[in-house]
């Protein structure tokens, strides 16, 4: 810049000026030229240096964020790593109770009144309740520790297949009707941890087993587009409601009209699912009423989309 204003003072580059502009010519005004430069230079050179303090600032800002971060993740490790032994522990006497509330129902130690029988299948309940309870809290201390996941291709109509054998007594016991659908033309294997995904799509049909009436109707449909497989868990059990709805995957919580039938849980397993399909780069959707549904019976459904 300046350069070229000083070409034009001494004649080496034309002037050209802009007519009505300035009445009185500037451009070969030494003393203008000089402070115009000065102020100019002062101008660049103080932007610079502002600008670079302004950076070397927020570098040190990110830094520290990032420390902050990274103490955040340790604190994070050995809270899991804490709540994981000390659940583990919980663990071992709660299995030990219901080890010794089986001998007993199973009259090993003696014959047992109708009444004492009947408290003693409560307190059995309980302590189900309790094991899966330790043992949903273990899973997700186990997921959140675990920054890696299993990448092994699995087919997904065996997985089901294999999950709706093991729910195959609780079925027959209700008298189901389980309909596992593949509507894929394309059965291309997806990749994932199949442990994980076990775990998940066998908590979503559980919850269906265990939420549809006497005589229900239970449909998995497997179907593929975009580059994504979907499973489609649907039934006509008791539904849940509109209300509940935003915050069925949150940990701990509960539906209020399972409450209201005496429905054992813990209200960690769909939390626990949302984050193994989140793992996977999928997403979960809920509705209810659900199509298999009815006034009595609204029903659920669970869409799974996970990407191949």
């Amino acid at each position: 810049f300046c350069s070229l204003t000083f070409g034009e003072y001494f004649n080496i580059l034309t002037h050209y000026s802009v007519k009505g502009f300035l009445q009185v010519p500037i451009y070969n005004n030494l003393h203008f030229l000089l402070a115009y430069n000065t102020v100019f230079v002062f101008v660049i050179i103080f932007s610079v240096v502002l600008a670079n303090h302004i950076a070397v600032q927020l570098y040190k800002m990110e830094q520290e964020l990032v420390q902050s971060i990274n103490k955040l993740n340790e604190a994070e490790i050995e809270k899991q790593k804490y709540v994981m032994g000390v659940v583990h522990e919980i663990k071992t006497p709660l299995s030990a109770l219901h080890s010794y509330l089986d001998l007993i129902l199973q009259k090993y130690l003696g014959p047992l009144s109708e009444k004492v029988e009947e408290k003693l299948l409560r307190a059995r309940a309980r302590s189900d309740e309790a094991l899966q309870l330790t043992n949903d809290v273990l899973k997700i201390s186990k997921l959140r520790l675990l920054d890696e996941i299993g990448n092994e291709e699995i087919d997904i109509n065996e997985l089901l297949c294999s999950i709706h054998q093991q729910q195959k007594i609780n079925i027959q016991s209700k008298n189901i009707n389980f309909n596992l659908i593949d509507e894929r033309k394309n059965k291309r294997k997806i990749k994932g941890d199949p442990l994980l995904l076990e775990i998940a799509f066998s908590n979503l049909i559980n919850n269906a087993v265990k939420y549809v009436e006497k005589n229900g109707v239970i449909e998995v449909k497997l179907s593929s587009n975009n580059g994504n497989i979907s499973v489609l868990i649907i039934d006509n059990g008791i539904g849940i409601p509109h209300k509940d709805l935003k915050n069925i995957f949150k940990d701990f919580y509960r539906a209020s009209n399972i409450k209201q039938k005496s429905h054992e849980g813990t209200g960690l397993g769909l939390s626990f699912v949302k984050q193994i399909i989140e793992r996977h780069s999928g997403e979960i959707k809920v509705e209810s009423p659900s199509g298999l549904g009815d006034e009595n019976n609204p029903g659920t459904s669970f869409v799974v989309t996970i990407p191949f």
